[in-house]
């Protein structure tokens, strides 16, 4: 009981000397034996009550992947990915899966670098170089008892590289989808000691084409274009996009780390950019083109291939964009943190506080770097940021002989939105703010033990208590059983919970919902009150301030069943989840803002994982599955009944809007002229989870990952790796099935084959395997004559071989390059071809 007063107190004092920042968990102290992801304890990892995957440097170096999300799809058995125009790439993980980032979150380091403006983890995907990377860590499932809120799909924890064995290194990468069409990063790394002060740093860029202008397609209905009867006057097959899809302007990732006996500073700077160009349909008419001016655009582009004699003019005379599809997001991220451990007799005490900067922009490509030219050029539409202080202190230790290890400590984090790295906070550079500004408090208290009960069971539970400035206190508890019979034998039975908060978007409202002013709309309004309104003009309900912050948090419960046997060098690993969800927080693109709606999802989710290396013939083998299921889930305990207020059109004695403006300067708002409502039904977990209540409309059903290691001999290696998506849209099945009832533009109704039914152009990824392919040679080169270099790499790899169009039979091809369109509702059916085959190498020479 001493021990543990004079811990407490020594905590307490900590805190006023020094502060630990992170929302997340430190893995400094053990960076090159023990994984500590999921725990705060320092126990051995398979105690740890969690499913982790550590991908460490020499995973990273064989699989040679050209960014960290490729990295991801490699080795996680559960992470997808998926893409949305209207803001990049989402990351899918243990079934969870958003239309933003903000329900896993990412680490560098243990502090955690998640936004809480809108986006959530963005910014890293792509930018961060993978040379600069010691491991990553990663925690599959509900993680809220040791990283709080936002944690329900799990935590990727990149830790970079403080110890690097040469001075430094260079490495050049250049990679081919095909001629013209170039994906280049260079970087350099250093590391030098000074009396006591180790230092290490490096800079990354890279730059991409994408996979061409005339390569990138979408299929699937296109989320884009005009009202399209039900007649045959578009086009069935994939269309043509506007940009090169996967097209980096430039991306830049450096940092710098300075050690010195117990302390240890390390910053972080990452710009990623990117396009959505080729996400939007096809645009083929530079001029705004609409109904009003169909003689002048057939008069314009008479000869044009889309014109006037193409048979479906009328469909691309109807893509105008209206300047969305050369939208680019810039996610600029500036991180840094201080950390110390202090050590005592029986416990240590860390310390850690960091300070981080975001900046998102939604800015305008420039399409004459694609070869579009004539198209109207577009300024910044959209510029916020958002700065975050945070600290963590805390306790561990143990008792006895490894009878008790126990943690406790505090965390704050404090995040000022509004502006960032730029300053501002605007929409089309004028008052108009992105987000409202706003200041986000999170306090938490968290305590942890493992008891050892006998030689083969032990006792494991934690508590954690959040609270935030805008929804109050959560609770985020875990226990936990676990027995291991033998020597590598391990079983865990577990009880968790976690809870997700409202992003500042959600819980102040977008500027869709505000006027010019910043204020809030709560009569029902329409978005451009200065145009006059028509037959189609959407009236948008107004919004009060006490809905907003009426938002529970989400919250996610899990149990698991883990078993991680080993046999000599075979190890078998199953990690069996039911999942129950509720309050789910879902766009409403009807009212323009965040909803919390009714109802509860439950799944079941299996990860198993079987790895064999066999050192005397070089080989190390990996093969995972991930299986999902929704279960005991009734879809309509979902819906949420909405009010709206009733417009008369057609009433020309009581019109339904006026002009409260003046004629030259007009303000136009809705006059509810029949003082009746009409009910719609809102349901989240059927727009954005399942439409059938068996399967999940955005991530694939059975995943199965292989992958393959040979050590030829000291100079020659071999990998390979390959990802087999099985049915992966078979969520989706229903809605690429039912032509009519969805209004989907991917059906020809008179083309009809009685074995396949309507003619679709969604590739058949709802009904056949869809897979990848990855192959690679390493050449390590000693460089024993050279005296400046030391060592050598030069490495050749072939990027999803099974993605480029190999014979006519496209559909096969193609089927291998789709990545889906985040659906949240059954009219974004639509697929990305875009992971095409790329040829690749890679040279590094270390000094």
């Amino acid at each position: 009981m001493k021990q543990a007063t004079r811990a407490i107190l020594l905590l307490i004092f900590s805190m006023n000397i020094q502060i630990h920042a992170t929302q997340d968990l430190d893995l400094s102290a053990l960076l090159a034996i023990v994984v500590e992801t999921g725990t705060f304890l320092e126990i051995d990892p398979d105690l740890i009550p969690a499913s982790v995957v550590n991908i460490d440097r020499e995973r990273i170096e064989s699989a040679n992947a050209r960014d960290l999300r490729g990295l991801l799809e490699i080795y996680v058995p559960s992470y997808q990915s998926l893409f949305n125009r209207w803001n990049g790439w989402l990351m899918s993980m243990n079934g969870v899966t958003a239309d933003v980032n903000s329900k896993i979150l990412v680490l560098i380091d243990g502090r955690e670098v998640t936004s809480q403006s809108r986006d959530g983890a963005v910014g890293l995907l792509t930018s961060i170089d993978l040379n600069f990377i010691e491991r990553v860590e990663v925690l599959e499932g509900n993680a809220g008892f040791v990283y709080g809120a936002g944690a329900i799909g799990g935590v990727i924890n990149i830790i970079p590289k403080r110890d690097i064995d040469s001075k430094g290194s260079v490495l050049y990468s250049l990679g081919a989808y095909r001629e013209d069409q170039f994906d280049q990063r260079a970087s350099f790394l250093f590391s030098q000691s000074i009396g006591d002060v180790d230092m290490s740093g490096g800079f990354s860029y890279r730059h991409s084409d994408g996979v061409g202008r005339n390569h990138s397609y979408i299929a699937g209905l296109d989320g884009w274009g005009g009202d399209i009867d039900w007649e045959p006057i578009f086009p069935k097959e994939a269309r043509p996009a506007q940009g090169s899809f996967g097209r980096i302007p430039g991306n830049y990732h450096t940092y710098l780390n300075f050690s010195l006996n117990e302390w240890n500073w390390y910053t972080h700077f990452s710009r990623e950019v990117i396009t959505a160009s080729g996400a939007f349909v096809l645009d083929p008419f530079p001029i705004m083109n609409g109904a009003w001016n169909l003689d002048e655009v057939r008069d314009l582009y008479s000869d044009d291939y889309y014109g006037p004699s193409n048979p479906y003019f009328d469909y691309w005379h109807l893509t105008e964009a209206w300047g969305s599809s050369n939208r680019m997001y810039v996610y600029d991220m500036l991180m840094s943190s201080l950390e110390r451990t202090l050590s005592f007799d029986n416990f240590d005490v860390e310390l850690l506080v960091s300070y981080a900067n975001y900046n998102n922009t939604v800015d305008a490509e420039d399409f004459t770097d694609i070869g579009l030219y004539g198209y109207p050029e577009y300024d910044t539409s959209e510029i916020s940021g958002e700065q975050s202080l945070a600290f963590k202190s805390a306790v561990t230790g143990s008792i006895g002989d490894d009878l008790l290890h126990y943690a406790y400590g505090y965390q704050h984090r404090t995040d000022f939105i509004g502006t960032g790295l730029a300053g501002e906070n605007s929409i089309d550079q004028s008052d108009k703010k992105v987000f409202a500004d706003t200041t986000f408090f999170s306090n938490a208290l968290f305590a942890e033990g493992l008891y050892k009960l006998t030689d083969q069971i032990r006792l494991h539970g934690g508590v954690r208590v959040d609270h935030h400035s805008a929804v109050g206190a959560s609770l985020s508890p875990k226990t936990a059983f676990i027995y291991s019979p033998a020597e590598d034998h391990y079983f865990h039975l577990i009880y968790q919970q976690a809870t997700n908060n409202p992003t500042a978007e959600a819980s102040t409202g977008s500027y869709y919902v505000k006027n010019d002013d910043n204020v809030l709309q709560e009569e029902d309004f329409f978005q451009n009150p200065d145009r006059e309104p028509d037959a189609n003009t959407t009236v948008l309900p107004g919004v009060s301030q006490d809905a907003l912050e009426d938002m529970d948090p989400e919250v996610a419960r899990q149990l698991v069943l883990m078993t991680n046997n080993s046999w000599g060098d075979l190890s078998v690993r199953n990690i069996f989840s039911y999942n129950m969800m509720d309050g789910l927080f879902m766009w409403d693109s009807d009212t323009y803002k965040t909803i919390a709606t009714e109802g509860q999802y439950n799944y079941v989710l299996n990860n198993t994982i079987v790895e064999y290396d066999i050192p005397r013939a070089g080989l190390s083998l990996g093969v995972s599955h991930n299986f999902n299921r929704i279960v005991n889930t009734d879809i309509s305990d979902g819906n949420t009944v909405v009010e709206r207020r009733r417009y008369d059109r057609d009433d020309e004695e009581n019109p339904w809007y006026d002009n409260i403006g003046t004629d030259d300067d007009p303000y136009y708002i809705p006059v509810w002229n029949t003082g009746e409502y009409d009910t719609t039904v809102v349901n989240a977990i059927q727009n954005t989870i399942t439409q059938d209540g068996t399967y999940f409309l955005n991530t694939s059903p059975h995943l199965t990952k292989l992958y393959a290691d040979y050590q030829m001999n000291d100079i020659v290696s071999f990998h390979l790796n390959s990802q087999l998506y099985w049915k992966r849209m078979l969520g989706r099945k229903d809605i690429y099935d039912d032509p009519q009832g969805t209004g989907a533009t991917w059906f020809d109704p008179y083309d009809r084959d009685v074995s396949m039914g309507y003619r679709k152009s969604t590739w058949d990824v709802e009904r056949k395997l869809s897979a990848r392919l990855n192959v690679g040679v390493h050449f390590d080169i000693p460089f024993t004559q050279v005296d400046l270099i030391s060592s050598g790499r030069v490495s050749l790899m072939g990027d999803n071989i099974l993605g480029h169009r190999w014979t006519d039979n496209y559909d096969r091809w193609d089927r291998n390059t789709a990545i889906p369109y985040y659906m949240s509702s059954p009219g974004d059916g639509g697929l990305f071809r875009a992971e095409q085959a790329m040829f690749r190498g890679t040279i590094r020479l270390d000094f």
